[in-house]
């Protein structure tokens, strides 16, 4: 059952209560992107896999009240009662009362480290580092929609902590259509066809977007990146913890995907993204 709403974001959002009494934020895919679903478990388990506290999250099939049927994901809600999400438009605008979350472009990267450091200096937890963990894992899989909106802090008596990852659908080829260059790898290829494939695949990793900016423009995340691997704020760590789960998690939980919640060569080119993204974070950090 429908136990309340959730206006935050452009997709549909229902909180719904499982049978065991957990609540669960059902969202639905945008109708263009049939895929986003099963993208977005699949990133939340790889992060989890990969040590990044994140929430838990299933595919969801549902009937509206017209009967028409629906599918999406729902999300475990992972806030205690005592509990409340601080968003990162708040979070901002605590620090710099001239923030203005409605004027573009988005904020720079050391915007949201001097926010974060600023309230980390008045709690016990670090804030900073759980979020270059999160930064960490979006530069490997691609997620170039981790603006203020998709990053939060948990606030409970007074303490801060950072809160789990969330919301990373915005990855992994998600909008690509099925005629995307992208999608043809050339199963039988030539060398020539090989070669084309892979700078198709470079030129996929470079484009990449980000939630940032740089005071009047959006940058890439490779930008994004880049800046944050010069001030040292991500973990190198974590380069061969993902090396490890792309042999791994990354196949294993692919394979928990029948075919239409997610076709084999969507499975082939997020394999094939997340080796090349891999190399081009290695150059990088």
């Amino acid at each position: 059952p429908v136990v309340g709403e959730e206006n935050r974001g452009l997709r549909e959002k229902r909180w719904v209560r499982a049978p065991d009494g957990s609540v669960w934020l059902r969202k639905r895919h945008r109708p263009s992107r049939p895929y986003e679903p099963a993208i977005e478990v699949f990133a939340l388990e790889l992060a989890r896999a990969c040590q990044i506290e994140a929430a838990q999250a299933t595919l969801a099939f549902w009937r509206n009240h017209d009967g028409s049927a629906a599918h999406g994901v729902c999300v475990l809600r992972f806030l205690r009662p005592d509990e409340e999400l601080i968003g990162g438009h708040e979070v901002l605008g605590s620090v710099d009362h001239a923030y203005n979350p409605e004027v573009r472009p988005a904020p720079t990267l050391e915007r949201v480290i001097a926010a974060l450091r600023h309230h980390e200096a008045r709690v016990d937890n670090d804030l900073v580092e759980p979020f270059c963990r999160v930064l960490m894992f979006d530069a490997w899989f691609g997620n170039g929609d981790r603006h203020p909106g998709n990053w939060s802090l948990v606030r409970r008596d007074g303490g801060l902590r950072f809160s789990p990852m969330y919301d990373p659908a915005g990855s992994l080829g998600a909008e690509l259509q099925a005629n995307a260059m992208e999608l043809n790898e050339h199963r039988q290829a030539t060398p020539a066809q090989a070669r084309d494939y892979a700078r198709r695949l470079d030129r996929y990793v470079a484009g990449c977007p980000s939630g940032f900016g740089d005071g009047s423009a959006l940058v890439s995340l490779e930008t994004v990146v880049r800046d944050a691997a010069k001030q040292g704020l991500l973990p190198r760590t974590l380069l061969a913890v993902f090396a490890d789960r792309l042999r791994s998690a990354v196949p294993h939980l692919l394979r928990t995907f029948d075919d239409e919640a997610l076709p084999d060569v969507r499975k082939r080119f997020i394999l094939a993204i997340l080796e090349r993204r891999h190399a081009w974070l290695q150059g990088i950090v």
